[in-house]
Protein backbone atom coordinates (compact mmCIF):
# COMPACT_ATOMS: atom_id res chain seq x y z
CA UNK A 1 0.00 0.00 0.00
CA UNK A 2 2.83 2.42 0.85
CA UNK A 3 4.50 1.64 -2.46
CA UNK A 4 1.50 1.64 -4.82
CA UNK A 5 -1.35 3.66 -3.34
CA UNK A 6 -0.11 6.18 -0.80
CA UNK A 7 0.98 8.78 -3.37
CA UNK A 8 -2.50 8.94 -4.91
CA UNK A 9 -4.17 9.09 -1.48
CA UNK A 10 -1.88 11.87 -0.29
CA UNK A 11 -2.52 13.88 -3.46
CA UNK A 12 -6.23 13.73 -2.77
CA UNK A 13 -5.77 14.76 0.84
CA UNK A 14 -3.04 17.38 0.48
CA UNK A 15 -3.92 18.91 -2.91
CA UNK A 16 -7.17 18.11 -4.76
CA UNK A 17 -8.79 15.60 -7.08
CA UNK A 18 -7.55 17.43 -10.16
CA UNK A 19 -3.98 16.57 -9.15
CA UNK A 20 -5.09 12.97 -8.61
CA UNK A 21 -6.48 12.93 -12.16
CA UNK A 22 -3.24 14.24 -13.63
CA UNK A 23 -1.19 11.72 -11.68
CA UNK A 24 -3.51 8.85 -12.59
CA UNK A 25 -3.07 9.57 -16.31
CA UNK A 26 0.71 9.29 -15.94
CA UNK A 27 0.39 6.04 -14.00
CA UNK A 28 -1.92 4.57 -16.65
CA UNK A 29 0.63 5.30 -19.36
CA UNK A 30 3.33 3.80 -17.13
CA UNK A 31 1.38 0.57 -16.61
CA UNK A 32 0.90 0.24 -20.36
CA UNK A 33 4.59 0.85 -21.11
CA UNK A 34 5.73 -1.64 -18.44
CA UNK A 35 3.83 -4.59 -19.92
CA UNK A 36 6.55 -5.86 -22.33
CA UNK A 37 9.28 -5.70 -19.66
CA UNK A 38 7.01 -7.48 -17.18
CA UNK A 39 6.44 -10.34 -19.60
CA UNK A 40 10.13 -10.51 -20.43
CA UNK A 41 11.16 -10.61 -16.78
CA UNK A 42 8.58 -13.27 -15.95
CA UNK A 43 9.96 -15.43 -18.77
CA UNK A 44 13.69 -15.23 -18.04
CA UNK A 45 13.62 -15.42 -14.22
CA UNK A 46 13.19 -19.22 -13.98
CA UNK A 47 15.89 -19.66 -16.63
CA UNK A 48 18.33 -17.66 -14.49
CA UNK A 49 17.71 -19.95 -11.54
CA UNK A 50 17.99 -23.09 -13.68
CA UNK A 51 21.36 -22.11 -15.13
CA UNK A 52 22.63 -20.97 -11.73
CA UNK A 53 21.59 -24.22 -10.05
CA UNK A 54 23.46 -26.19 -12.70
CA UNK A 55 26.67 -24.32 -11.81
CA UNK A 56 26.49 -22.40 -15.06
CA UNK A 57 26.75 -18.98 -13.46
CA UNK A 58 28.49 -17.46 -16.46
CA UNK A 59 25.70 -18.60 -18.77
CA UNK A 60 23.08 -17.20 -16.37
CA UNK A 61 25.03 -13.92 -16.23
CA UNK A 62 25.12 -13.76 -20.03
CA UNK A 63 21.37 -14.34 -20.17
CA UNK A 64 20.72 -11.52 -17.71
CA UNK A 65 23.15 -9.15 -19.42
CA UNK A 66 21.59 -9.67 -22.82
CA UNK A 67 18.12 -9.28 -21.37
CA UNK A 68 19.14 -6.04 -19.69
CA UNK A 69 20.79 -4.76 -22.86
CA UNK A 70 17.70 -5.45 -24.95
CA UNK A 71 15.48 -3.76 -22.38
CA UNK A 72 17.75 -0.70 -22.47
CA UNK A 73 17.78 -0.77 -26.28
CA UNK A 74 14.00 -0.80 -26.38
CA UNK A 75 13.12 1.42 -23.45
CA UNK A 76 15.70 4.23 -23.48
CA UNK A 77 14.66 5.48 -26.95
CA UNK A 78 10.99 4.85 -26.18
CA UNK A 79 11.13 6.85 -22.94
CA UNK A 80 13.01 9.73 -24.56
CA UNK A 81 10.51 9.70 -27.39
CA UNK A 82 7.62 9.76 -24.93
CA UNK A 83 9.14 12.77 -23.17
CA UNK A 84 9.30 14.58 -26.50
CA UNK A 85 5.75 13.76 -27.59
CA UNK A 86 4.15 13.97 -24.12
CA UNK A 87 2.17 17.12 -24.94
CA UNK A 88 0.51 15.84 -28.15
CA UNK A 89 -0.04 12.42 -26.55
CA UNK A 90 -2.01 13.98 -23.70
CA UNK A 91 -3.83 16.38 -26.03
CA UNK A 92 -4.93 13.86 -28.66
CA UNK A 93 -5.29 10.69 -26.56
CA UNK A 94 -6.67 11.93 -23.23
CA UNK A 95 -7.99 15.34 -24.29
CA UNK A 96 -6.95 18.98 -23.72
CA UNK A 97 -8.51 18.97 -20.24
CA UNK A 98 -5.59 16.82 -19.08
CA UNK A 99 -2.77 19.00 -20.43
CA UNK A 100 -1.82 19.74 -16.83
CA UNK A 101 -0.48 16.20 -16.62
CA UNK A 102 2.18 16.73 -19.33
CA UNK A 103 4.97 17.61 -16.89
CA UNK A 104 3.86 14.83 -14.55
CA UNK A 105 4.11 12.33 -17.41
CA UNK A 106 7.53 13.62 -18.44
CA UNK A 107 8.88 13.25 -14.90
CA UNK A 108 7.22 9.84 -14.58
CA UNK A 109 9.19 8.68 -17.62
CA UNK A 110 12.17 8.29 -15.30
CA UNK A 111 10.17 5.78 -13.29
CA UNK A 112 9.16 3.93 -16.45
CA UNK A 113 12.81 3.35 -17.36
CA UNK A 114 13.99 2.12 -13.96
CA UNK A 115 10.82 0.06 -13.60
CA UNK A 116 11.57 -1.69 -16.90
CA UNK A 117 15.07 -2.52 -15.65
CA UNK A 118 13.59 -3.74 -12.40
CA UNK A 119 11.11 -6.00 -14.18
CA UNK A 120 13.95 -8.12 -15.61
CA UNK A 121 15.86 -8.03 -12.33
CA UNK A 122 13.66 -8.34 -9.26
CA UNK A 123 11.90 -11.65 -10.02
CA UNK A 124 15.24 -13.24 -10.78
CA UNK A 125 16.42 -12.41 -7.28
CA UNK A 126 13.65 -14.54 -5.82
CA UNK A 127 14.72 -17.51 -7.92
CA UNK A 128 18.37 -16.92 -6.95
CA UNK A 129 17.56 -17.00 -3.24
CA UNK A 130 17.75 -13.27 -2.57
CA UNK A 131 14.06 -12.65 -1.88
CA UNK A 132 14.84 -11.48 1.66
CA UNK A 133 17.29 -8.84 0.41
CA UNK A 134 14.74 -7.61 -2.10
CA UNK A 135 12.02 -7.48 0.56
CA UNK A 136 14.19 -5.41 2.90
CA UNK A 137 15.07 -2.78 0.29
CA UNK A 138 11.46 -2.80 -0.95
CA UNK A 139 10.20 -2.00 2.55
CA UNK A 140 12.81 0.70 3.07
CA UNK A 141 12.08 2.46 -0.22
CA UNK A 142 8.32 2.20 0.35
CA UNK A 143 8.72 4.06 3.63
CA UNK A 144 11.04 6.53 1.90
CA UNK A 145 8.43 7.03 -0.81
CA UNK A 146 5.81 7.87 1.82
CA UNK A 147 8.09 10.40 3.53
CA UNK A 148 9.15 12.02 0.24
CA UNK A 149 5.52 12.34 -0.78
CA UNK A 150 4.75 14.13 2.49
CA UNK A 151 7.63 16.49 1.79
CA UNK A 152 7.17 17.14 -1.94
CA UNK A 153 3.42 17.00 -2.59
CA UNK A 154 2.56 20.18 -0.62
CA UNK A 155 5.27 22.05 -2.56
CA UNK A 156 5.00 20.54 -6.05
CA UNK A 157 1.65 18.78 -6.23
CA UNK A 158 1.40 15.86 -8.65
CA UNK A 159 4.89 16.59 -9.98
CA UNK A 160 6.23 16.12 -6.46
CA UNK A 161 4.57 12.70 -6.21
CA UNK A 162 6.17 11.74 -9.52
CA UNK A 163 9.60 12.94 -8.36
CA UNK A 164 9.26 10.91 -5.15
CA UNK A 165 8.39 7.80 -7.16
CA UNK A 166 11.35 8.26 -9.50
CA UNK A 167 13.82 8.73 -6.63
CA UNK A 168 12.68 5.77 -4.57
CA UNK A 169 12.36 3.38 -7.51
CA UNK A 170 15.81 4.35 -8.76
CA UNK A 171 17.24 3.39 -5.36
CA UNK A 172 15.20 0.18 -5.32
CA UNK A 173 16.21 -0.85 -8.85
CA UNK A 174 19.87 0.04 -8.30
CA UNK A 175 19.90 -2.10 -5.18
CA UNK A 176 18.36 -5.05 -7.02
CA UNK A 177 20.94 -4.81 -9.80
CA UNK A 178 23.64 -4.77 -7.10
CA UNK A 179 22.16 -7.88 -5.48
CA UNK A 180 22.02 -9.82 -8.73
CA UNK A 181 25.59 -8.75 -9.53
CA UNK A 182 26.61 -10.35 -6.24
CA UNK A 183 25.07 -13.65 -7.33
CA UNK A 184 26.18 -13.70 -10.97
CA UNK A 185 29.47 -12.67 -12.66
CA UNK A 186 27.89 -9.78 -14.56
CA UNK A 187 30.17 -7.46 -16.53
CA UNK A 188 28.65 -4.09 -15.72
CA UNK A 189 31.27 -2.34 -17.85
CA UNK A 190 30.00 -4.16 -20.92
CA UNK A 191 26.46 -3.14 -20.03
CA UNK A 192 27.61 0.48 -19.64
CA UNK A 193 29.38 0.29 -23.00
CA UNK A 194 26.25 -0.98 -24.70
CA UNK A 195 24.25 1.74 -22.97
CA UNK A 196 26.57 4.31 -24.57
CA UNK A 197 25.71 2.93 -28.01
CA UNK A 198 22.02 3.02 -27.12
CA UNK A 199 22.41 6.66 -26.07
CA UNK A 200 23.83 7.53 -29.51
CA UNK A 201 20.96 5.72 -31.22
CA UNK A 202 18.52 7.57 -29.00
CA UNK A 203 20.09 10.92 -29.83
CA UNK A 204 19.71 10.27 -33.56
CA UNK A 205 16.11 9.19 -33.16
CA UNK A 206 15.30 12.16 -30.90
CA UNK A 207 16.69 14.62 -33.46
CA UNK A 208 14.34 13.26 -36.12
CA UNK A 209 11.34 13.32 -33.76
CA UNK A 210 12.04 16.91 -32.69
CA UNK A 211 12.21 17.95 -36.34
CA UNK A 212 8.87 16.29 -37.08
CA UNK A 213 6.96 17.54 -34.02
CA UNK A 214 5.83 20.84 -35.61
CA UNK A 215 3.85 18.81 -38.15
CA UNK A 216 1.74 17.05 -35.49
CA UNK A 217 -1.81 18.39 -35.68
CA UNK A 218 -3.99 15.37 -34.83
CA UNK A 219 -3.82 11.74 -33.73
CA UNK A 220 -2.92 10.27 -37.18
CA UNK A 221 -0.02 12.69 -37.60
CA UNK A 222 1.13 11.89 -34.05
CA UNK A 223 1.11 8.19 -34.88
CA UNK A 224 3.05 9.02 -38.03
CA UNK A 225 5.77 10.77 -36.02
CA UNK A 226 5.91 7.82 -33.60
CA UNK A 227 6.27 5.43 -36.55
CA UNK A 228 8.99 7.63 -38.04
CA UNK A 229 10.89 7.58 -34.76
CA UNK A 230 10.51 3.82 -34.55
CA UNK A 231 11.83 3.40 -38.08
CA UNK A 232 14.88 5.58 -37.36
CA UNK A 233 15.49 3.62 -34.15
CA UNK A 234 15.35 0.30 -36.05
CA UNK A 235 17.69 1.55 -38.78
CA UNK A 236 20.25 2.96 -36.35
CA UNK A 237 20.07 -0.17 -34.19
CA UNK A 238 20.98 -2.33 -37.17
CA UNK A 239 23.70 0.05 -38.36
CA UNK A 240 25.08 0.27 -34.82
CA UNK A 241 25.35 -3.50 -34.60
CA UNK A 242 23.10 -3.90 -31.57
CA UNK A 243 20.39 -5.71 -33.52
CA UNK A 244 21.14 -8.53 -35.94
CA UNK A 245 18.82 -8.75 -38.92
CA UNK A 246 19.61 -12.46 -39.26
CA UNK A 247 18.71 -13.16 -35.63
CA UNK A 248 15.47 -11.21 -35.92
CA UNK A 249 14.54 -13.03 -39.12
CA UNK A 250 15.35 -16.40 -37.51
CA UNK A 251 13.19 -15.49 -34.51
CA UNK A 252 10.22 -14.43 -36.65
CA UNK A 253 10.40 -17.44 -38.93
Amino acid sequence: MLDKKVDTLLLGVLVDMTAVGYYTVAKQVSDFVAAPASSFGYTISPALAEQSSKDKAERAATLYQRSLQYVLLGYVPAIVGLILVAEPVIRYVFGPDYLGSVVVLQVFCGFMLVNAINKVTSDGLDYLGRARSRAIIKSATAIGNFLLNLLLIPRMGAVGAAVATVITYTVYTGSNVHFIAQELPIDLREVASRLGIVALITAGMAAVVVGALPYVSDLPSLLGVVALGGGVWALLSVLGGVVSVKQVHRLLT
